[in-house]
């Protein structure tokens, strides 16, 4: 079973972020052309990963810098891909929380209430992204 060896975070995520420890994985901070964090597998595997909280999430969306975002990650298994190498680069998308749903609206709800998104709508985004390659993982919270 493979294990991440290295991990390198962005140093423009906050210093929360950047003063992560990873038990006995070493960790550097470093500017990244993509991703929040870059993981590296003992099995020489690469995983891009994007970490935004479901207010971000949106903010993104909405600011149409989501999809641009994640294509960028995209980019080197793509070119693996039609090169007909091995894959060995994995994008992800890590949403900090759920999505709720307001049943009687069909709007998202998030840690800052009621807003103005289809729940649908924003389920149908998570759908087009995962079609793009990106794998979406929700965590419990940002730690």
């Amino acid at each position: 079973m493979p294990e991440i060896t290295a991990i390198m975070l962005d140093s423009r995520e906050p210093s929360w972020v950047q003063n992560l420890k990873f038990e006995k994985i070493p960790a550097t901070v470093t500017f990244l052309e993509t991703g929040d964090a870059l993981a590296v597998t003992s099995d020489g595997h690469t995983l891009i990963i994007e970490r935004k909280t479901p207010d971000d999430f949106l903010n993104t969306l909405k600011d149409e810098r989501l999809f641009p975002q994640l294509a960028r990650m995209t980019e080197a298994r793509n070119a693996q891909q039609a090169a007909g190498l091995p894959v060995t680069t994995w994008p992800y998308l890590v949403i900090t929380d759920m999505f709720g749903v307001d049943h009687k609206t069909g709007k998202v709800v998030t840690q800052r209430g009621v807003t103005g998104w289809s729940f649908a709508a924003v389920w149908g985004t998570i759908l087009s992204i995962q079609e793009m390659g990106v794998f979406v993982i929700f965590a419990a919270g940002d730690a």
